[in-house]
């Protein structure tokens, strides 16, 4: 693909409708509710308590996973894309790893240290979880972004 084409990837991307403020804001509340419910649920079946306050710090870890995402790739857009003349070409994709890896580590850990379920002598291998987390959801997710978006291209984006 050429460079151009790379960067109307880029714009569609940044300008549909799905990336506005709003719509991130809802789908990331939406995706960390859907998975803290999942792993509340899970937590219940498995002998624990019922507790609502639980499931309220499964959500601000599912929050700060969700929502570091989304930051991390705005960042990423932000501050870096402009140095790629083909953003969405394998050396971008690899540059973005950090961003996701170490903003989520950052707010993941920061959750568990807000909802009191870790003290700070155990922060860095929460950091490193937090931030492998990210990559094992991200690396799959930027994958089908990528494949859809360059469909759209095939068909005159």
């Amino acid at each position: 693909m050429t460079p151009e084409e790379h960067q109307s990837m880029k714009n569609y991307l940044l300008s549909s409708d799905s990336e506005t403020v709003w719509n991130g804001t809802v789908r990331n509340f939406t995706f960390a509710n859907v998975s803290a419910m999942f792993i509340w649920f899970g937590t219940v079946l498995l002998g624990s308590n019922m507790d609502i306050f639980v499931w309220l710090k499964i959500l601000a870890l599912c929050l700060s996973i969700t929502f570091s995402g989304w930051f991390a790739d705005r960042a990423w857009y932000f501050f870096v894309s402009e140095k790629f003349n083909k953003p969405f070409s394998l050396k971008a994709y690899v540059s973005r790893a950090p961003f996701f890896f170490f903003l989520s580590g950052i707010l993941f850990t920061m959750a568990l240290l807000l909802v009191r379920w870790i003290d700070w002598t155990q922060t860095l291998q929460y950091f490193l979880i937090g931030g492998c987390v990210q990559l094992a959801i991200q690396i799959p997710l930027q994958w089908f972004l990528f494949n859809r978006l360059r469909k759209l291209s095939l068909t005159n984006l």
